[in-house]
């Protein structure tokens, strides 16, 4: 028998230099490109690193073509699979894509396609993971001969990807389904010997790609593809042509006329990154009234607008665009020279893959973040309302049920919008809710989208939500709180990480190569690189000895402190809230005023109240008295009067039948208990 290692080299129909020359119109590979090449014609499996615009998808189309037979390749975004296939069709390279934007009968035809091949077989089948599914493609994909399977956008395997996708976890078993296949003719028992690694199965390599993965994403990556053993590649994290700049300005306007600056002195064309779309509006605003040619790209803009503004960008026609992190995916413009980031990004990996855009021709680019410690802020919101906490995961899971008793659930819908919910379940604000939202449809407790509408848009923000499972107390709601827990110190981690980049003084470069694990690029590294702020202030003779951004950290901290210290200062946060309740403003729009959740609001009223600052009268206002007094008579009796975790309190009473008692009545009970010295 053939070496199960060696045997796809045998049925290579061209040479993979003929390939890069002839077809790709390159005369040599990038660093790593041919390595890894050669490990997936030698059958290994292979994960491979590289940063966005490192030539990571050369590395599974080569051999594709080579070898005689179907790669698959599974991506996340209908775009990026579009962009693929365009470029491969334009070498007169068949391939397809099978996803909802064809027909029916569109699907149906590729499938037979693929099961009866022409003069012109198909080489590449690009699909979303959620095709892995269907059925119908199951069947033709399993008596087909597959050659490989790419895995674009990998990280979206592991929970500790900042894109998750639920069913890449399909992936594994459909390896497995293909390696284990039953042979159908002599000729595929040879092509596909037995025995690999000794598990038994055929070779068909695997090759995963991604350019945002630290050990960690890397490690369950392998474990949730069942990938036991695997060569790793990392390369390209050092964008030698990119230089590194952060520059510390508070003030808006400075701010402004420093995006301005840059993009007047810079010649080519930019990307300028914002956090929030009010800042892309500024920033969009401020630069067109400057008379720079500029466009703007946001998530909340309809499908035509952004398609518009990216095709803009990438004929020229505008010079600048002003855009969310939404932007990005699947742009392979080569002349981009600079990438501004507005606001402290949200992460490394979100950072340098923004980043990565730039120079894609080799060309000397640059990088700059426009930030202050106060933009931290912006982040600390974001990682706040993308990971609510349980408290208020089951709020709002007893706002979507309050109508039905145990058991209930069939045909109930809710058709509001996230911001009519969150107003109404006091939750707040519908970023949280629509996280929420996200959450319970993760673990199937409802879906987006109401009977008839299965397939919702990209952006949803509001076409009402069905409930998929039966009403449950607390305790037997199926959420992993503990993964959810690990998700929020996993994004604060992150955060912290980006913290760590801007505001110590050290290598811009190193610090990135080191977070990625390029220690082939991190060994060639000089010891200044001259191509980051840092290094470039140390030729000068200039040496940070303490945190840039030091003076607004500290007066943050001072900030802080002062607001902890003698409770009647005007800058209290209690006294706010009492000041706003006092000009007869209902909690929530006392919390849309102060940007926090109505829960945040209650807790205020409660220990107001717990103080004598405000009236048992005033409380009556706002809630029940008997369901103050019902959840004091259950903390008495139940829990001897002792408070450890509000959700066990509610489940107890939720479990006597008391639905209508909210965490706000257990709060006031609390402060009523305290207040009585209780």
């Amino acid at each position: 028998m053939i070496h199960p290692y060696s045997i796809n080299t045998l049925f290579m129909s061209v040479p993979i230099q003929t390939i890069l020359k002839e077809t790709f119109g390159l005369d040599a590979f990038r660093e790593g490109q041919e390595e890894i090449i050669q490990s997936i014609l030698s059958g290994h499996d292979s994960m491979v690193f590289m940063p966005t615009g490192g030539g990571k998808s050369l590395t599974y189309q080569i051999p594709g073509i080579a070898l005689d037979g179907i790669t698959i390749v599974i991506s996340p975004l209908i775009s990026l699979m579009k962009d693929q296939i365009d470029k491969l069709r334009e070498k007169w390279i068949s391939s397809v894509c099978i996803n909802s934007t064809i027909s029916l009968q569109e699907q149906r035809d590729i499938l037979e396609e693929i099961r009866y091949p022409g003069e012109s077989p198909i080489k590449f089948i690009y699909i979303a993971p959620e095709r892995l599914h269907n059925e119908e493609f199951l069947n033709v994909i399993s008596k087909v001969k597959i050659w490989l399977i790419a895995i674009d956008e990998a990280h979206c395997v592991s929970q500790w990807g900042h894109d998750f996708r639920p069913s890449y976890m399909k992936i594994k078993d459909f390896i497995k389904m293909l390696r284990n296949k039953i042979p159908t003719t002599y000729d595929e028992e040879e092509y596909f010997p037995h025995d690999k690694g000794g598990q038994g199965g055929y070779i068909i390599p695997i090759i995963a790609l991604t350019a945002t993965a630290t050990k960690k994403v890397r490690s369950d990556i392998m474990e949730r593809l069942g990938l036991s053993i695997i060569k790793e590649f990392i390369y390209g994290f050092d964008r030698k042509n990119i230089v590194i700049l952060v520059r510390e300005i508070a003030k808006k306007e400075e701010k402004l006329e420093k995006v301005a600056e840059i993009i007047e002195k810079t010649p080519g064309s930019g990307i300028v990154y914002a956090a929030s779309i009010k800042n892309v509006d500024e920033v969009y605003n401020y630069l067109k009234s400057k008379g720079i040619s500029v466009g703007k790209y946001t998530g909340s803009m309809d499908n035509n607008s952004r398609e518009s503004a990216q095709n803009d960008f990438m004929d020229d026609t505008t010079r600048v665009v002003v855009a969310t992190n939404a932007f990005g995916m699947g742009i392979d413009k080569k002349d981009i020279r600079f990438v501004i980031h507005y606001n402290l990004p949200g992460s490394v990996e979100g950072y340098y893959q923004e980043v990565g855009r730039a120079g894609r021709d080799g060309k000397m680019s640059i990088a700059v973040i426009i930030a202050s410690f106060a933009d931290t802020k912006i982040q600390e919101f974001f990682v706040e309302n993308g990971n609510p906490s349980a408290e208020e995961i089951l709020e709002f899971y007893d706002y979507l049920y309050e109508d039905l008793i145990d058991g209930e659930w069939k045909g109930k819908t809710i058709e509001k919008t996230y911001a009519g919910m969150g107003h109404e379940s006091g939750i707040g604000n519908d970023m949280k809710v629509a996280s929420i939202v996200k959450i319970l449809e993760k673990y199937k407790i409802v879906s987006r989208g109401i009977y008839g509408e299965q397939n919702p848009t990209a952006g949803f923000r509001g076409k009402g939500i069905t409930l998929l499972k039966e009403k449950r107390t607390h305790q037997y709601i199926p959420i992993d709180w503990a993964h959810q827990t690990m998700l929020k110190n996993e994004s604060t981690s992150k955060l912290n990480a980006i913290k760590k980049f801007l505001f110590t003084p050290q290598c811009r470069k190193r610090f990135i190569l080191t977070y990625f694990s390029d220690i082939t690029d991190l060994e060639k590294l000089p010891k200044n690189c001259g191509m980051c702020d840092y290094c470039m202030d140390q030729k000068k003779g200039i040496v940070r000895e303490r945190p840039s951004f030091s003076s607004a950290e500290k007066k943050e901290k001072k900030t802080r402190e002062k607001k902890q210290v003698g409770r009647s200062q005007k800058t209290d946060t209690l006294e706010e809230t009492l000041r706003l309740f006092r000009e007869q403003k209902n909690l929530s729009a006392i919390a849309d005023e102060r940007g926090v959740t109505t829960q945040t609001i209650e807790a205020h009223i409660a220990k107001l109240y717990g103080r004598g600052i405000i009236t048992i009268d005033e409380v009556s206002k706002l809630t029940s008295l008997d369901n103050i007094e019902y959840a004091r008579d259950i903390i008495e009796k139940k829990f001897e009067g002792k408070v450890e975790k509000l959700r066990e309190i509610k489940d107890v009473i939720e479990g006597e039948g008391r639905k209508d008692v909210r965490y706000f009545d257990i709060h006031l009970a609390i402060a009523m208990m305290e207040k009585e010295g209780k």
